[in-house]
């Protein structure tokens, strides 16, 4: 009995003998691979490591376009500083012109030194005024034209201001702020001149245009205006209604240029 357990023991270790060293080959194989795994990931994520830089995307059409905007945007600003200040300054309000009345008062520090009043612009332009003669001063804005005057007269006085406004009186020429006409059923027809307080009314047309003939038919007064875009308006008044009930919002403010017809009652 013991020798049959030495036999099997022996043949046991032989068995085992054989199966590790065909087991070893297969051991060594899957380590070196292993290994071989293990150094290239090593080198892939090593931090000094030199990776391909990603590809730029394309510019998007809004990048590519904002370098050509800016040139635009220097060109506005460009024309905006070109513009001409002179002929701002010559649409702030009526220019003098031929036949024009205007006064002018000359002062220095708080003294009045010249004063000329209701002077007549001839038609060349020039109003006739004392010590510096006549002085061409159509075309231009009462501001304009005090800076004109203020030049001539410092030959005379040191320093001084110069103060010109139209004159109330300029007999049968048109006002620098424009008129009115007035037609139909009135006394006095014809043009009404805007004052320069510019708040001629309805009402007011028609009192200095004479006031309403007795056949005028006071509850539809046409007003004809002409707008911006070149066509033309018509509003209608009833001027009973601002005279009975004070509706003064019937009571239309009038503009240069306006005509105001006031039709005949139909018996």
């Amino acid at each position: 009995m013991s020798i049959q357990c030495e036999i099997f023991r022996v043949a046991e270790e032989q068995s085992f003998r054989t199966s590790l060293r065909r087991m070893i080959p297969l051991l060594l194989c899957g380590t070196l691979s292993f290994m071989l795994l293990s150094t290239s990931a090593c080198r892939a994520f090593t931090p000094g490591a030199t990776t391909p830089e990603p590809t730029p995307e394309p510019e998007t059409a809004l990048e590519r376009l904002e370098p050509e905007a800016a040139p635009e945007a220097e060109e506005i600003s460009e024309l905006e500083v070109a513009v001409d200040p002179e002929a701002e300054r010559r649409g702030n309000g009526p220019t003098i012109r031929p036949g024009i009345r205007i006064n002018a008062v000359v002062e220095v520090g708080r003294s009045t030194e010249t004063q000329a009043d209701n002077v007549r612009v001839t038609l060349e332009g020039e109003a006739p005024l004392p010590l510096v003669g006549e002085v061409h001063l159509a075309g231009l804005t009462l501001r304009e034209a005090e800076s004109v005057l203020a030049d001539a007269y410092s030959e005379y006085y040191h320093n001084p201001t110069v103060r010109v406004d139209f004159s109330g009186d300029s007999g049968d020429a048109t006002s620098p702020w424009g008129y009115v006409t007035v037609l139909g059923q009135v006394r006095n027809p014809g043009r009404v001149n805007l004052p320069p307080t510019q708040d001629l009314t309805v009402t007011r047309a028609i009192q200095l245009a004479g006031g309403l003939d007795r056949s005028a038919r006071d509850r539809s007064v046409r007003i004809t205006r002409s707008a911006d875009n070149g066509t033309r308006e018509t509003l209608r008044v009833n001027l009973r209604q601002v005279g009975s009930e004070g509706a003064q919002h019937e009571d239309v403010l009038l503009r240069n240029g306006d005509v105001v017809f006031v039709p005949e009652t139909w018996f």
